[in-house]
């Protein structure tokens, strides 16, 4: 079968971040042996592909509507959903991400003079999130599903030992009890990590 992975956000304005959830269905679909690809050329090139995935971060950024009525397209994100739409399946949500999913778009626009540091998100970092979850329900966040912090990942899921930095999605790490354990975890990787 063949994957087509569609990130609104970059299709429209271009994203200094990689899309996690595109990149983890990237990861489950491949090592199922299905054919992945980031879709970034044009969105005619929706046409070439058996299932479509589509993930939009920011409200902002515009879609064909012709593509959402398509019949194998799937669609999820906070810029769908306030509340983000529903969780990828748990096989999904916990696979390791496929970090090559962006490698070819982002070498052609190196090849085209801008510059690395522009893409060091996608070139240089694991990526995930080891908590999930914030009761504070401030007005300008997205975040609203949950009403405390838990344990999501171990920093294990999405740690590739061949980046050379880690960073971090948690939206409130530290309302995690046992936050220093985690912080244990990080620090015998070896690597830097940032919260972002």
């Amino acid at each position: 079968m063949k994957i087509g992975l569609l990130d609104a956000d970059l299709m429209d304005h271009g994203t200094r971040h990689p899309n996690l959830a595109l990149m983890k269905i990237a990861g489950y679909y491949k090592n199922k042996g299905d054919e992945v690809a980031l879709i970034y050329h044009s969105y005619s090139d929706v046409y070439n592909y058996d299932e479509i995935f589509i993930s939009k971060v920011f409200t902002f950024s515009d879609i064909p509507k012709w593509i959402l009525d398509l019949p194998n397209v799937h669609i999820g994100g906070t810029g769908f959903f306030e509340d983000g739409g529903e969780d990828l399946p748990e096989e999904i949500e916990h696979h390791k991400p496929y970090y090559d999913l962006y490698k070819e778009y982002v070498e052609k626009q190196i090849e085209n003079g801008r510059n690395r540091v522009t893409f060091a998100d996608y070139l240089d970092y694991s990526i995930g999130f080891t908590t999930r979850g914030c009761f504070r329900k401030c007005a300008f966040c997205v975040n609203k599903k949950y009403d405390q912090v838990h344990r999501h990942s171990p920093v294990s899921e999405f740690y590739d030992p061949n980046k050379p930095y880690i960073y971090l999605w948690d939206d409130n790490f530290l309302a995690f009890p046992q936050w220093e354990e985690i912080l244990d975890d990080l620090e015998k990787t070896g690597k830097p990590f940032q919260f972002r």
